[in-house]
Protein backbone atom coordinates (compact mmCIF):
# COMPACT_ATOMS: atom_id res chain seq x y z
CA UNK A 1 0.00 0.00 0.00
CA UNK A 2 1.33 3.60 -0.72
CA UNK A 3 -0.01 7.02 0.56
CA UNK A 4 -0.89 9.72 -2.50
CA UNK A 5 -1.79 13.27 -1.16
CA UNK A 6 -3.39 12.32 1.95
CA UNK A 7 -5.22 8.86 0.60
CA UNK A 8 -4.00 5.24 1.27
CA UNK A 9 -3.45 3.40 -2.14
CA UNK A 10 -4.57 -0.09 -1.83
CA UNK A 11 -2.24 -2.13 -3.89
CA UNK A 12 -3.33 -5.96 -2.78
CA UNK A 13 -6.32 -7.19 -1.39
CA UNK A 14 -8.24 -5.77 1.24
CA UNK A 15 -10.75 -7.30 3.89
CA UNK A 16 -13.72 -5.48 5.54
CA UNK A 17 -14.93 -8.71 7.21
CA UNK A 18 -18.67 -8.47 9.02
CA UNK A 19 -19.34 -10.89 11.99
CA UNK A 20 -22.48 -10.82 14.68
CA UNK A 21 -21.19 -12.34 17.88
CA UNK A 22 -23.64 -15.23 19.15
CA UNK A 23 -26.85 -14.28 21.33
CA UNK A 24 -26.76 -10.63 20.23
CA UNK A 25 -28.90 -8.35 18.48
CA UNK A 26 -28.18 -5.04 19.08
CA UNK A 27 -25.16 -2.52 17.87
CA UNK A 28 -23.18 -1.11 18.36
CA UNK A 29 -22.74 -2.65 21.79
CA UNK A 30 -19.01 -2.94 23.77
CA UNK A 31 -19.62 -6.71 24.18
CA UNK A 32 -19.27 -7.26 20.32
CA UNK A 33 -15.68 -6.48 20.91
CA UNK A 34 -14.11 -10.04 21.11
CA UNK A 35 -11.03 -11.49 19.70
CA UNK A 36 -11.08 -13.82 16.23
CA UNK A 37 -9.03 -16.01 14.48
CA UNK A 38 -9.25 -15.42 10.93
CA UNK A 39 -7.67 -18.31 8.63
CA UNK A 40 -7.23 -18.09 4.64
CA UNK A 41 -5.96 -20.74 2.45
CA UNK A 42 -5.33 -20.00 -1.02
CA UNK A 43 -7.16 -22.06 -3.32
CA UNK A 44 -4.17 -21.77 -6.10
CA UNK A 45 -1.50 -22.14 -3.79
CA UNK A 46 -2.24 -24.33 -0.74
CA UNK A 47 -0.79 -21.79 1.12
CA UNK A 48 -2.80 -20.96 4.64
CA UNK A 49 -2.45 -17.52 7.01
CA UNK A 50 -4.14 -17.31 10.39
CA UNK A 51 -4.46 -14.44 12.02
CA UNK A 52 -5.65 -12.60 14.89
CA UNK A 53 -8.47 -10.22 14.59
CA UNK A 54 -10.41 -7.98 16.92
CA UNK A 55 -14.15 -6.98 16.03
CA UNK A 56 -15.63 -3.82 16.86
CA UNK A 57 -18.20 -2.53 18.38
CA UNK A 58 -20.52 -2.59 15.14
CA UNK A 59 -19.58 -6.09 13.79
CA UNK A 60 -16.68 -5.30 11.91
CA UNK A 61 -12.86 -6.57 11.51
CA UNK A 62 -10.42 -6.03 8.78
CA UNK A 63 -7.28 -6.86 6.99
CA UNK A 64 -5.05 -5.29 4.67
CA UNK A 65 -2.16 -8.36 3.72
CA UNK A 66 -4.15 -10.41 1.04
CA UNK A 67 -3.20 -10.83 -2.17
CA UNK A 68 -6.17 -10.84 -4.84
CA UNK A 69 -7.31 -14.56 -5.47
CA UNK A 70 -9.83 -17.41 -4.49
CA UNK A 71 -9.66 -18.70 -0.66
CA UNK A 72 -11.62 -20.36 1.64
CA UNK A 73 -11.53 -17.86 4.89
CA UNK A 74 -13.35 -18.55 8.01
CA UNK A 75 -13.43 -16.09 11.20
CA UNK A 76 -14.22 -18.09 14.81
CA UNK A 77 -14.12 -16.75 18.52
CA UNK A 78 -12.26 -18.11 21.26
CA UNK A 79 -15.77 -20.33 22.64
CA UNK A 80 -17.21 -20.24 18.92
CA UNK A 81 -17.49 -22.46 15.50
CA UNK A 82 -15.61 -22.01 12.22
CA UNK A 83 -18.12 -20.10 9.83
CA UNK A 84 -16.10 -20.27 6.35
CA UNK A 85 -16.91 -18.93 2.61
CA UNK A 86 -15.29 -18.98 -0.44
CA UNK A 87 -14.62 -15.79 -1.98
CA UNK A 88 -12.60 -14.09 -4.26
CA UNK A 89 -10.40 -11.50 -3.30
CA UNK A 90 -10.12 -8.18 -6.21
CA UNK A 91 -7.34 -5.51 -5.94
CA UNK A 92 -8.83 -2.78 -3.56
CA UNK A 93 -11.54 -2.93 -0.77
CA UNK A 94 -13.77 -6.48 -0.66
CA UNK A 95 -16.73 -6.50 1.91
CA UNK A 96 -16.91 -10.36 2.99
CA UNK A 97 -20.29 -11.19 5.38
CA UNK A 98 -19.07 -14.24 7.47
CA UNK A 99 -22.70 -14.18 9.45
CA UNK A 100 -23.62 -15.46 12.59
CA UNK A 101 -20.77 -16.83 14.71
CA UNK A 102 -22.42 -20.35 16.46
CA UNK A 103 -21.71 -20.37 20.07
CA UNK A 104 -20.98 -23.80 22.95
CA UNK A 105 -17.26 -24.60 22.15
CA UNK A 106 -16.19 -23.97 25.69
CA UNK A 107 -13.10 -25.77 25.29
CA UNK A 108 -12.40 -24.41 22.29
CA UNK A 109 -11.61 -27.81 20.22
CA UNK A 110 -13.97 -26.46 17.19
CA UNK A 111 -16.82 -29.05 18.38
CA UNK A 112 -19.95 -28.74 20.79
CA UNK A 113 -20.29 -31.65 22.81
CA UNK A 114 -20.91 -33.44 25.90
CA UNK A 115 -17.40 -31.65 27.99
CA UNK A 116 -18.69 -27.92 26.88
CA UNK A 117 -22.09 -28.73 28.35
CA UNK A 118 -19.95 -30.23 31.74
CA UNK A 119 -17.68 -27.12 31.71
CA UNK A 120 -21.36 -24.66 31.29
CA UNK A 121 -22.83 -27.02 34.28
CA UNK A 122 -19.79 -26.54 36.84
CA UNK A 123 -20.00 -22.80 36.77
CA UNK A 124 -24.06 -22.33 36.05
CA UNK A 125 -25.22 -19.50 37.94
CA UNK A 126 -22.01 -17.52 38.73
CA UNK A 127 -20.72 -14.09 37.30
CA UNK A 128 -17.56 -12.74 36.25
CA UNK A 129 -16.28 -12.00 39.92
CA UNK A 130 -17.26 -14.93 41.65
CA UNK A 131 -14.86 -17.70 42.94
CA UNK A 132 -15.99 -20.37 40.28
CA UNK A 133 -17.10 -18.56 37.29
CA UNK A 134 -15.45 -19.77 34.32
CA UNK A 135 -16.01 -17.58 31.46
CA UNK A 136 -15.50 -20.01 28.62
CA UNK A 137 -19.01 -21.05 29.29
CA UNK A 138 -20.27 -17.41 28.69
CA UNK A 139 -20.98 -17.34 24.97
CA UNK A 140 -23.17 -14.17 25.04
CA UNK A 141 -20.57 -12.38 26.65
CA UNK A 142 -23.03 -11.11 29.61
CA UNK A 143 -20.67 -11.67 32.09
CA UNK A 144 -22.96 -14.28 33.74
CA UNK A 145 -23.11 -18.45 32.82
CA UNK A 146 -27.35 -18.57 32.58
CA UNK A 147 -29.96 -20.48 30.25
CA UNK A 148 -28.74 -18.42 27.56
CA UNK A 149 -25.80 -19.36 27.74
CA UNK A 150 -27.10 -23.11 27.54
CA UNK A 151 -29.75 -21.87 24.98
CA UNK A 152 -26.77 -21.22 22.58
CA UNK A 153 -24.46 -24.73 23.36
CA UNK A 154 -27.74 -26.69 22.77
CA UNK A 155 -28.40 -25.36 19.37
CA UNK A 156 -25.42 -26.21 18.34
CA UNK A 157 -25.11 -29.26 19.86
CA UNK A 158 -23.35 -32.24 18.37
CA UNK A 159 -21.79 -30.03 15.55
CA UNK A 160 -18.34 -28.51 14.18
CA UNK A 161 -15.61 -29.51 12.14
CA UNK A 162 -12.62 -29.01 14.82
CA UNK A 163 -9.84 -26.94 14.72
CA UNK A 164 -6.43 -26.82 13.02
CA UNK A 165 -4.09 -29.73 14.88
CA UNK A 166 -7.85 -31.09 16.38
CA UNK A 167 -9.10 -34.62 15.27
CA UNK A 168 -12.27 -36.35 15.32
CA UNK A 169 -9.83 -39.42 16.96
CA UNK A 170 -11.57 -41.44 20.29
CA UNK A 171 -10.51 -39.70 23.71
CA UNK A 172 -8.32 -41.43 25.84
CA UNK A 173 -10.23 -44.17 27.88
CA UNK A 174 -10.61 -42.94 31.88
CA UNK A 175 -10.05 -46.05 34.35
CA UNK A 176 -12.34 -46.01 37.17
CA UNK A 177 -14.88 -44.25 35.46
CA UNK A 178 -18.60 -44.51 34.03
CA UNK A 179 -19.98 -46.78 32.09
CA UNK A 180 -22.00 -46.64 29.37
CA UNK A 181 -24.13 -49.23 28.29
CA UNK A 182 -27.05 -50.82 25.52
CA UNK A 183 -29.68 -53.02 27.03
CA UNK A 184 -31.61 -54.87 24.26
CA UNK A 185 -33.79 -58.11 24.60
CA UNK A 186 -31.48 -61.43 24.50
CA UNK A 187 -34.00 -63.20 22.46
CA UNK A 188 -35.21 -63.93 18.96
CA UNK A 189 -37.64 -61.35 17.87
CA UNK A 190 -39.51 -61.36 14.58
CA UNK A 191 -40.57 -58.58 12.36
CA UNK A 192 -43.00 -56.73 13.51
CA UNK A 193 -42.41 -56.91 17.34
CA UNK A 194 -41.94 -54.07 19.01
CA UNK A 195 -39.40 -53.60 22.12
CA UNK A 196 -37.69 -51.28 24.10
CA UNK A 197 -33.67 -50.49 24.37
CA UNK A 198 -32.56 -49.31 27.45
CA UNK A 199 -29.17 -46.81 27.56
CA UNK A 200 -27.78 -47.29 30.79
CA UNK A 201 -25.11 -45.02 32.65
CA UNK A 202 -23.33 -47.12 35.44
CA UNK A 203 -21.29 -44.43 37.57
CA UNK A 204 -18.92 -46.95 38.89
CA UNK A 205 -18.31 -45.29 42.40
CA UNK A 206 -18.18 -41.85 40.43
CA UNK A 207 -20.87 -38.71 39.87
CA UNK A 208 -21.59 -36.76 36.72
CA UNK A 209 -23.47 -33.82 35.31
CA UNK A 210 -24.05 -35.50 31.25
CA UNK A 211 -24.92 -37.82 29.66
CA UNK A 212 -24.49 -38.56 25.80
CA UNK A 213 -25.48 -41.42 23.72
CA UNK A 214 -25.03 -41.85 19.53
CA UNK A 215 -26.02 -45.19 19.00
CA UNK A 216 -26.32 -46.89 15.06
CA UNK A 217 -28.33 -49.32 13.88
CA UNK A 218 -29.30 -51.06 10.87
CA UNK A 219 -32.02 -49.40 9.13
CA UNK A 220 -33.12 -52.71 7.76
CA UNK A 221 -33.40 -54.05 10.14
CA UNK A 222 -34.69 -51.96 12.74
CA UNK A 223 -36.29 -48.60 13.18
CA UNK A 224 -36.56 -46.30 16.12
CA UNK A 225 -40.13 -45.15 17.15
CA UNK A 226 -39.40 -42.79 20.13
CA UNK A 227 -36.77 -42.05 22.31
CA UNK A 228 -37.97 -40.83 26.20
CA UNK A 229 -35.65 -39.28 28.54
CA UNK A 230 -34.93 -40.29 32.09
CA UNK A 231 -35.73 -37.77 34.65
CA UNK A 232 -32.46 -37.89 36.09
CA UNK A 233 -30.59 -35.70 33.81
CA UNK A 234 -33.12 -33.15 33.81
CA UNK A 235 -32.15 -30.79 31.37
CA UNK A 236 -32.82 -32.26 27.99
CA UNK A 237 -30.00 -31.20 25.58
CA UNK A 238 -30.86 -32.87 22.03
CA UNK A 239 -33.65 -36.00 21.15
CA UNK A 240 -32.98 -37.10 17.35
CA UNK A 241 -33.77 -40.06 15.38
CA UNK A 242 -32.51 -40.40 11.88
CA UNK A 243 -34.13 -43.76 10.65
CA UNK A 244 -32.57 -43.25 6.93
CA UNK A 245 -29.25 -43.26 7.87
CA UNK A 246 -29.98 -45.10 11.36
CA UNK A 247 -28.71 -43.48 14.34
CA UNK A 248 -30.54 -42.22 17.41
CA UNK A 249 -29.02 -39.50 19.24
CA UNK A 250 -29.86 -38.69 23.12
CA UNK A 251 -28.01 -36.08 25.11
CA UNK A 252 -28.75 -34.77 29.15
CA UNK A 253 -27.71 -33.18 31.62
CA UNK A 254 -28.29 -31.28 35.23
CA UNK A 255 -27.37 -28.02 36.22
CA UNK A 256 -27.90 -28.62 39.95
CA UNK A 257 -26.80 -31.84 41.74
CA UNK A 258 -24.67 -34.40 40.10
CA UNK A 259 -26.13 -37.71 40.56
CA UNK A 260 -24.47 -41.31 40.76
CA UNK A 261 -25.40 -44.76 40.85
CA UNK A 262 -26.95 -46.58 38.13
CA UNK A 263 -29.39 -45.54 36.01
CA UNK A 264 -31.39 -45.13 32.25
CA UNK A 265 -30.32 -42.23 30.41
CA UNK A 266 -33.13 -43.07 27.57
CA UNK A 267 -35.72 -45.68 26.75
CA UNK A 268 -35.38 -46.18 22.87
CA UNK A 269 -38.84 -47.69 21.07
CA UNK A 270 -38.15 -50.19 18.09
CA UNK A 271 -39.97 -52.17 15.90
CA UNK A 272 -38.40 -55.02 13.90
CA UNK A 273 -38.55 -53.79 10.53
CA UNK A 274 -36.81 -56.70 8.71
CA UNK A 275 -35.10 -59.87 9.30
CA UNK A 276 -31.28 -59.59 10.37
CA UNK A 277 -28.75 -58.89 13.14
CA UNK A 278 -28.26 -55.09 13.98
CA UNK A 279 -25.84 -54.28 16.20
CA UNK A 280 -26.55 -51.04 18.70
CA UNK A 281 -23.21 -49.30 18.57
CA UNK A 282 -22.48 -46.24 20.17
CA UNK A 283 -20.21 -43.64 18.69
CA UNK A 284 -17.10 -42.55 19.84
CA UNK A 285 -15.97 -39.72 17.55
CA UNK A 286 -16.45 -36.58 17.97
CA UNK A 287 -18.88 -34.16 17.83
CA UNK A 288 -20.87 -37.15 17.59
CA UNK A 289 -19.42 -39.08 20.48
CA UNK A 290 -21.33 -41.06 23.15
CA UNK A 291 -19.70 -39.90 26.91
CA UNK A 292 -20.11 -39.29 30.36
CA UNK A 293 -19.22 -35.99 31.75
CA UNK A 294 -18.06 -34.45 35.21
CA UNK A 295 -16.46 -31.17 36.12
CA UNK A 296 -15.72 -30.03 32.39
CA UNK A 297 -14.10 -33.43 31.43
CA UNK A 298 -14.79 -36.86 30.15
CA UNK A 299 -14.93 -39.73 32.35
CA UNK A 300 -16.07 -42.39 30.43
CA UNK A 301 -14.17 -45.68 30.80
CA UNK A 302 -16.15 -47.32 28.41
CA UNK A 303 -19.01 -47.81 26.45
CA UNK A 304 -21.07 -51.19 25.00
CA UNK A 305 -22.70 -52.39 22.54
CA UNK A 306 -25.71 -54.76 21.87
CA UNK A 307 -26.66 -57.52 19.05
CA UNK A 308 -30.63 -57.70 18.49
CA UNK A 309 -31.42 -60.76 16.12
CA UNK A 310 -34.82 -60.80 13.64
CA UNK A 311 -36.18 -63.28 11.77
CA UNK A 312 -38.74 -63.33 9.36
CA UNK A 313 -42.56 -63.76 10.79
CA UNK A 314 -44.43 -66.43 10.99
CA UNK A 315 -47.33 -66.32 7.93
CA UNK A 316 -50.25 -65.67 9.74
CA UNK A 317 -52.97 -68.12 9.64
CA UNK A 318 -49.77 -70.05 9.03
CA UNK A 319 -50.15 -74.19 10.28
CA UNK A 320 -48.15 -76.68 11.71
CA UNK A 321 -48.88 -80.29 10.78
CA UNK A 322 -46.97 -83.17 12.85
CA UNK A 323 -47.14 -86.46 11.17
CA UNK A 324 -49.85 -88.89 12.81
CA UNK A 325 -47.99 -91.55 15.03
CA UNK A 326 -50.10 -94.50 16.08
CA UNK A 327 -50.12 -95.78 19.84
CA UNK A 328 -48.41 -99.06 20.68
Amino acid sequence: DRREGGTVVVNGAALIGHVLPPGWQLRPAPEWRIPLTLTAQSLETGATLHAAALLDESGVFTRTDLAPGAYRMSVRGHQTLANAVTVTLASGVNTVDFGTLRGGDSDGDGYVTLVDFSILATTFGLCDGEAGFDGRADHNGDGCITLLDFSLLRANFGTGEGNEGMTAAVDAVNDGGAYLMIEAPAEVLHVGDTFMVDIVIDMNGNIGDGGAAYVTFDPAVLQAVDVIGDATFSSPIQNEVDNVRGQIVYAAGTLGMAPGGRFVLARVEFVAAGPGDSLLHPTLLRPARSDVTYGGASILSAAADALVRVEAATPSGAALYLPAVAAP
